[in-house]
């Protein structure tokens, strides 16, 4: 499997909190607009690593699918649709556990549906 450290990132840098630290940090200095879009490519490029075995779930979780992205999606974006992926890719860890790799590629794709899919979700669908 594919690992981000191979990928030119420094020893440590992914596994520590100043990733995610760094990425709201840059977030939090760009527009809403601009920072969803952001969110959603990072999204969008975990999802597709996962399903081709690139990058592991364990990866994404402190990459992107993660509580402090969570709560920034819903604290400072206010925007139920991003936290609702972001909570399913939480999930994803779990489901492999309970279900194992065939049901990953589901999840990724209804992830990857949900995102293209631009659909209205309001904070009671949740």
């Amino acid at each position: 499997m594919y690992s981000l450290r191979q990928g030119g990132l420094p020893e440590g840098m992914l596994m520590s909190d100043s990733w995610v630290s760094s990425l709201i940090e840059f977030l939090k200095k760009i527009d809403n607009k601009e920072a969803k879009a952001v969110i959603e490519a990072i999204i969008l490029s975990a999802i597709h690593g996962v399903k081709d075995k690139r990058i592991s779930i364990s990866e994404v979780e402190i990459i992107i699918f993660n509580l402090d992205i969570l709560l920034f999606c819903k604290e400072s974006l206010r925007d139920p649709r991003l936290s609702l992926i972001i909570s399913y890719g939480m999930e994803l860890d779990s489901i492999h556990e309970l279900v194992g790799n065939p049901e990953i590629a589901n999840a990724c794709q209804e992830i990857e549906e949900i995102l293209q899919s631009r659909k209205s979700i309001s904070w009671s669908d949740l």
